[in-house]
């Protein structure tokens, strides 16, 4: 997650924002500072990113089937390997 381990965990799309009528469903991979990174299933699949500072207000439950996804939008691949801390 933070360029240290060489396989590091990478988001392949951001959520833009929640919105009624929509469902957020995944499993919780990682979390640092207030990114939450879940692993989504369905045809997308990948991680999403998730600010939290989106989430204040909205119920956490099991989603309906069938309800489309909020908004996200695609994260550009890495275009070099992040620099050494030390």
């Amino acid at each position: 997650m933070f360029g240290l381990e060489p396989d590091a965990l990478r988001a392949t799309a951001a959520v833009t924002g929640l919105a009624p009528e929509t469902a957020l469903g995944g499993t919780v991979v990682a979390v640092a500072g207030g990114d939450v990174y879940l692993r989504t299933a369905g045809p997308a699949g990948g991680v999403l990113l998730l600010d939290s500072r989106l989430v204040p207000g909205w119920p956490l439950t099991s989603p309906a089937r069938g309800m489309p996804a909020p908004p996200a939008k695609a994260l550009p691949p890495p275009t070099e390997p992040p620099q050494p801390l030390f």
